[in-house]
């Protein structure tokens, strides 16, 4: 923009206070005029209502929290689940200065290949003293173990994160590069969608250069790292798994690149080769890309902080027959002193001047004194220090602090390394209800292959206002921006794959872990159970008091006095309403019903059973739909409300909504999921469950003694328990009396809550397992016990069962009850041995290698 001809400047509104600090700032010039690039975004937001501005954060918000998009998401509440805050005001660069950028970003990328090739082979740097051998051989991170490897072709560096920051005169530096673990890429995808969700008119307007075709390159550099030239190897992702806060990005990442998702307790090494723990045996992988630092991939080789990983990975690696991405032993690149020597050793390697700087560094092992003249000017941290950005720098440090730290440095000085502090350039960032000044630094991706390196067009942006800290990427506090490239074309859509490509399945389609098939067993299981206890305690919150003005009568409260017990003993709460004491807690039953419900001490509860269900949920967060995740989310924030309250009135509002939530849950898994074993190990898990818990209800209610005056308002409540009460009275029209009752409950295989149904359903979803023998399915463990189960039920004379004897019991009932509850149990220990506790006698004959 030329100072004779100037365009309309657009600082009103939102920037009519912003006011940025002395030096560079993104979005306003020297002149204190908007740059161009900036216009028209700042002007669509401008345009806009307060109002919705403010709807536009919230949904913001509201779509990261629904999407999972947290960090330590292996708690259950919300408040310890903390979301990204995105500015709804992104970070613009033109194409010129991105070009640039990207210019010198893939300079750097050869200078990194280069360098792990020779540390990892020659040596010829530490050789010629072009680095000190000090440096490496004294950092952990250097695995002597992959030293002097004999590999046929270069180590590739194949995918990784840069950190740059602008400097006061407009140039972009090197700030680090992540390149075991490059956390990042997924949240700067799911960023991206959001903005497409609220924003999308502007993103196309302005030609917002796409991520697509990053992702694309990632895809075809996985298949090139195959070592046996596959053309559709097979690729998993190595997650530490869903105790990491990192853990939505990988199955993020794992959904959209298309990988299953593995920890490493679903790796094994057999004959060199590392193989995939299936339901249905061993399947050899070709590429692993991983998320587990160097040290944590081989507990064999790599000491004990590897028990996330895989025993024997780096033989097989030595024995290339598997690829692991990127190579072990990449982590020597991340030492923070190496920037000191990489000016030198880019024109040593490839006789080329640096396209971008480095933060002025000195490694204190090397130039101590130098550091010691002039300590203030430097920020001195220890090599092994990770994930703070901006430490303070040394004259910032108190007195005592300060002689502590010299101390340190003269006894150990190879453990030091100091920067220069520099302040990135400023940025605005989009408060309340303007903009105020701040800075960031910015995290970009690449990703190579043959055809060379591709640069992420954008990326994650970490910023703060002015005098506050700057978090690191992988810190869940603070704030961060979407990263637009303006494009000065129209944005081309990725070319379609062939259509011959989209008929060929993965190698990996259907197939899932022993875990991920236990968790999502347990997901059902979860979900049944809390379900059942929910409606039980609906009807009991419904019911009078017994110690209520209302005139209970006598028959009512024996009906009570069995529905309560049977509350106690189905969630194991005792001694509840069901043991000593029992008679004073029906009186007043507040208490006891509180502690049903929000107890976190007793693994029945209702909310320790929806807790369960969340956790269980994010173990296989890569196996459920975004729909699915907001119902999770959902259950999260009514277990969060339903723990605070202590009226049961209140809570019988959110009991109500927990029921519709897990009605949502239990239809998108009907309706949504793919039928594959992970779909049946669920379904399996809800029928067993349901089984368990509505004969649990029928053995504490039906087979005690009661008078017959009690058996109208005990059925009733039982069958409002079981949500049959429509049906029995469209079938039966007539009174309530217990042999119609079993007919419904126990013996009817078409209704849906009848323990007949949910035993032929398992017997059905248990054909569909694979054999562990090739042998019928009744003559399996399992097939054994619910072929005699549900024979038991078929067999049964409900006549016979609801007759009482002298004593006032029902001993025909109590028996098959009895047998059925000792059966179930061990059909789920069956499942357990089977198929969750995977050996090598399961393993598949005659798999392709």
């Amino acid at each position: 923009m030329s100072q004779a001809n100037p365009s309309p400047n657009p600082i009103r509104g939102l920037f009519a206070d912003y006011a940025p600090p002395p030096g560079y700032d993104e979005a306003v010039d020297s002149r204190g005029l908007l740059r161009d690039h900036w216009k028209a975004v700042v002007l669509h937001l401008q345009e806009m209502e307060p109002q919705r501005l403010a709807n536009l954060r919230e949904q913001a918000r509201q779509l990261l929290l629904e999407n999972g998009v947290t960090y330590d998401a292996y708690n259950t509440t919300p408040e310890s689940c903390r979301t990204w805050d995105l500015d709804l005001l992104p970070w613009i660069l033109t194409e010129t200065e991105w070009a640039q950028l990207e210019k010198g970003l893939r300079q750097h990328h050869r200078l990194l290949e280069h360098l792990l090739n020779d540390l990892y082979g020659e040596q010829d740097v530490l050789k010629a003293g072009l680095l000190p051998a000090s440096l490496i051989y004294g950092d952990e991170r250097f695995l002597r173990c992959c030293q002097g490897w004999d590999q046929p072709h270069p180590w590739r560096i194949r995918w990784g994160a840069v950190d740059v920051a602008r400097q006061q005169n407009g140039a972009f530096r090197i700030l680090g590069n992540p390149l075991q673990t490059p956390t990042g890429v997924g949240y700067a995808l799911e960023n991206r969608q959001i903005f497409f969700r609220l924003l999308r008119e502007t993103l196309n307007e302005n030609q917002v250069r796409l991520l697509l075709p990053f992702f694309t390159a990632l895809r075809t550099h996985l298949i090139e790292a195959s070592p046996l030239n596959k053309e559709d190897p097979r690729s998993v992702l190595l997650s530490p798994g869903p105790s990491s806060e990192l853990f939505f990005e990988h199955a993020f990442l794992a959904n959209y690149l298309g990988l299953p998702l593995v920890l490493g307790e679903d790796l094994a090494v057999r004959g060199g080769r590392v193989h995939f723990k299936t339901l249905e045996g061993l399947y050899p992988v070709d590429v692993i890309l991983r998320l587990l630092e160097d040290r944590h991939c081989d507990p064999l080789e790599l000491g004990e902080k590897a028990g996330s990983g895989v025993a024997g990975l780096v033989q097989a690696l030595r024995e290339q027959r598997t690829s692991v991405i990127n190579p072990l032993g990449v982590g020597i690149l991340e030492n923070p002193a190496l920037p000191a020597y990489l000016p030198e050793l880019c024109r040593h390697y490839l006789q080329e001047t640096p396209l971008l700087s480095h933060t002025p560094t000195l490694w204190c092992g090397d130039a101590l004194q130098t550091v010691l003249e002039a300590p203030d000017t430097w920020i001195i941290s220890r090599l092994d220090e990770r994930g703070n950005p901006s430490p303070l720098p040394f004259g910032d440090l108190s007195r005592e602090k300060q002689a502590a730290l010299q101390k340190a440095l003269k006894a150990r000085p190879a453990d030091f390394v100091a920067r220069k502090a520099s302040q990135p350039s400023s940025l605005p960032l989009l408060l309340d209800e303007s903009a105020a000044p701040g800075y960031g630094i910015l995290r970009t991706f690449f990703t190579a292959g043959t055809q060379g390196v591709e640069v992420m067009p954008g990326g994650l942006a970490r910023v703060a206002r002015a005098g506050e800290p700057l978090n690191a990427f992988d810190s869940p506090m603070g704030r961060v921006k979407d990263v637009w490239i303006l494009s000065s074309q129209p944005v081309a859509r990725a070319n379609r794959p062939p259509l011959e490509s989209l008929y060929q399945p993965s190698a990996f389609t259907g197939e899932i872990s022993s875990r991920t098939a236990e968790n999502l067993y347990w997901v059902g299981r979860y979900a049944e159970r809390a379900e059942n206890i929910l409606r039980l305690l609906r009807v009991v919150l419904l019911l009078p008091a017994m110690g209520g003005s209302d005139g209970v009568s006598v028959n009512q409260q024996e009906s009570l006095r069995l529905i309560y017990r049977a509350a106690s003993l189905m969630t194991d709460i005792l001694p509840g309403f069901a043991g000593e004491g029992a008679e004073q807690r029906l009186q007043e039953p507040e208490e006891e019903l509180h502690r049903i419900i929000v107890s976190t001490r007793h693994p029945g509860s209702i909310v320790s059973s929806l807790q369960a269900l969340i956790l269980s949920s994010h173990r296989v967060r890569e196996r459920l739909s975004n729909d699915t995740w907001r119902v999770i989310h959902r259950l999260r924030e009514l277990v969060s409300r339903l723990s605070g309250l202590s009226s049961t009135p209140e809570m019988l509002v959110e009991l109500e909504e927990l029921i519709m939530a897990l009605g949502s849950l239990s239809g998108l898994a009907m309706e949504n999921m793919t039928r594959g074993l992970g779909w049946h190990f669920m379904v399996l898990g809800r029928r067993l469950e349901r089984s368990l818990l509505t004969v649990d209800l029928l053995r504490t209610t039906l087979v005690t003694p009661f008078s017959p005056e009690a058996e109208r308002p005990l059925l009733e409540a039982l069958l409002a328990a079981t949500n049959s009460t429509m049906t029995f009275r469209r079938r039966y029209r007539t009174h309530l009396f217990v042999k119609p009752f079993l007919d419904l409950i126990l013996a009817d295989e078409t209704n849906p809550r009848a323990i007949a149904f949910q035993l032929e359903a398992l017997e059905r979803h248990i054909t569909k397992l694979p054999r562990r023998v090739s042998v019928p399915t009744y003559r399996t463990p399992e097939g054994r016990i619910i072929l005699e189960a549900l024979n038991a039920v078929r067999l049964a004379n409900t006549d016979l069962l609801s007759l009482v004897t002298d004593a006032g019991g029902r001993p025909n009932l109590e028996q098959l009850l009895s047998r059925l509850h000792d059966l179930l149990p061990l059909l789920s220990v069956e499942l357990s041995n089977g198929y969750f506790q995977h050996t090598t006698a399961h393993a598949r004959k005659g798999l392709p290698g």
